[in-house]
């Protein structure tokens, strides 16, 4: 611990961490600092206990990027009864958990961690995982379907695209018949796919349309 710090650094420094979260502005950050300051440093000890178990314990499953038990698989890529053929892209892990509310889909997931945005030239293509994608597709000789699960906004209409484009190559590449799906109805376009109820998502899914 720094010593030396004054309790304005402190301060400054704790709701400066709170804004790197998505969603999080200054204010919200100031009042989420006031409240915990209020509630004395047992309270707060607690939280960084928690925080580090998180830390600890949990971590990014090595082969689809969701959120899994340290060094592991997740559930989901760890199920032998789960439908390797198809492959579902999505988002973020929020979208899993909407997904597997509808009990519909059977399939893997890949989480991309984000969306490519048309306006920056796939300047934010490092952030995402699409290269551990690749390897899945040269090992996994199962692979059969993709479905594109995004939201119906620009940047997703974007990121489908050149997903499409770049797995229609890799398919040519290595002579693999690969379908590519995209959810066509039920979805509304300015709707996220993790703020979808499950009668929407799964009309969704039963629906899906092919990308030729």
């Amino acid at each position: 611990m720094d010593i030396g710090i004054t309790k304005d650094q402190a301060i400054k420094n704790s709701i400066s961490l709170l804004t790197e979260i998505k969603g999080v502005g200054e204010k919200s950050a100031k009042a989420m600092i006031t409240h915990l300051l209020s509630m004395g440093s047992t309270k707060i000890t607690e939280y960084i206990k928690s925080f580090e178990d998180l830390s600890f314990f949990t971590g990014q499953c090595p082969q689809c990027h969701n959120f899994s038990q340290a060094g592991q698989l997740c559930e989901i890529c760890s199920n032998t009864h789960r439908d390797f053929s198809t492959l579902c892209f999505v988002k973020t892990y929020e979208d899993i958990e909407a997904f597997e509310k509808t009990g519909t889909y059977n399939g893997v997931y890949h989480v991309l961690n984000g969306l490519l945005d048309p306006c920056e030239e796939n300047a934010n293509l490092h952030n995402l995982t699409y290269d551990t994608f690749v390897n899945r597709f040269k090992t996994n000789l199962e692979l059969k379907t993709i479905i594109l699960g995004f939201d119906g906004d620009l940047e997703s209409s974007y990121t489908k695209s050149w997903l499409k484009l770049n797995i229609k190559g890799l398919a040519e590449t290595f002579k693999r018949d690969i379908k590519i799906f995209t959810l066509s109805y039920g979805l509304p376009p300015d709707m996220e796919i993790s703020k979808a109820d499950e009668i929407t998502l799964k009309t969704a899914l039963d629906n899906i349309k092919e990308i030729v």
